[in-house]
């Protein structure tokens, strides 16, 4: 079931992302099934199954050959970022992290994976929470009606190069139109189950409702196909590496299982315990997107105070 759901996933992406990883040329008699080569270079955990000897396909010789031309693809795809990562962002994940452990993705004896494999592994996870930044704000919501205007303020480019200091502004009227404001000092769960909602530990599926907002995000299908191949343990550990990052910033989407942004108003039901919520600007009664604040913030408050 798992691997039937990672690779409908995978062909999803290779079919729909024009800038798919070009498939290196292994030579002669080392070609791989079509499937391989969308896990491999669909531009999802990018040649983590080829630093393991995997029966029948290469020496130890052709293997390190293997190894360099994955590097080679992995310095192309670094290029392929809107921005550079900083080395804060950078997520160093434990050699004790086994990929592709579950039943689906043996592929035999943990001693024949190079080392290398753990560099591309813990890219892979610092990519996607790099990624996670302007994939939340590309696909944050519009007005209704026929102007569609985002509720966002910050242009197309903005969005694009986003980075984590975008989530840590306190003054929300230089992101936002308007939002709502969910003050996590006061739900305390709210945060974390707002994470875990947009980085789950298990595989996500889409509701016969369908959803919003998911689909558009690059970051959530990588995120989706990296923890499907990783076992209980790992994921809860590889979700905990990213969380501690999050748990730097301010303010992150309020999410739901449909939809990443929810846009109401302060009159409805849709936010739990509305007392510690808060309209912005103020005294404005109309509806926004809803935010939740870090209740492990140490930085100055959340201030609404749009530029003259």
């Amino acid at each position: 079931m798992a691997k039937a759901a990672l690779q409908g996933i995978i062909q999803e992406r290779y079919e729909e992302d024009e800038e798919a990883a070009p498939v290196p040329q292994f030579g002669f008699g080392m070609e791989l099934p079509s499937i391989v080569y969308h896990l491999l270079f669909s531009r999802t955990l990018i040649g983590v199954q080829l630093m393991v000897q995997m029966e029948g396909i290469a020496s130890n010789t052709q293997s390190k050959g293997i190894g360099q031309r994955i590097t080679n693809q992995i310095r192309r795809k670094e290029r392929r970022l809107r921005r550079k990562i900083d080395e804060e962002e950078s997520i160093q994940v434990p050699r004790t992290i086994k990929p592709f452990q579950d039943g689906d993705f043996d592929h035999g004896d943990q001693e024949n994976i190079s080392p290398d494999s753990q560099d591309i592994l813990s890219q892979e996870v610092t990519e996607i929470l790099a990624r996670s930044y302007s994939d939340l704000l590309l696909c944050s919501p519009n007005t209704k009606g026929h102007s569609g205007i985002s509720y966002c303020r910050l242009t197309q480019k903005e969005r694009e190069h986003a980075g984590p200091a975008i989530f840590k502004e306190t003054n929300l009227a230089k992101i936002w139109t308007q939002c709502i404001v969910k003050d996590g000092h006061n739900d305390v769960t709210a945060w974390d189950a707002a994470f875990e909602t947009l980085f789950p530990d298990t595989l996500k599926e889409k509701p016969a409702s369908g959803w919003q907002n998911y689909d558009n995000c690059s970051y959530f299908k990588h995120w989706q196909a990296l923890i499907t191949g990783l076992s209980r343990e790992d994921a809860l550990h590889v979700q905990d590496l990213v969380r501690s990052k999050w748990n730097s910033l301010l303010w992150m989407p309020w999410p739901r299982s449909d939809r990443i942004w929810l846009v109401t108003s302060l009159q409805t039901k849709k936010i739990s315990k509305r007392e510690f919520c808060t309209m912005y600007p103020l005294g404005y009664s109309g509806v926004g997107p809803v935010l939740i604040t870090n209740p492990n913030w140490q930085g100055a408050e959340v201030i609404f105070e749009p530029e003259e």
